[in-house]
């Protein structure tokens, strides 16, 4: 029988509507925008 590797590394990163959001700028600043936040939180 031939070997078979499975591909156990296939689960797809998590990331929090807050890390999705995150932006970066120029400057390796980061910074969120309050529009999309608001959004997010349920405060729009």
């Amino acid at each position: 029988m031939a070997d078979i590797k499975q591909d156990t590394n296939n689960i797809p990163d998590l990331q929090s509507p807050f890390e999705q959001l995150r932006e970066v700028d120029a400057e390796d600043k980061e910074w969120w925008n309050s529009r999309k936040l608001a959004q997010v939180t349920g405060m729009a």
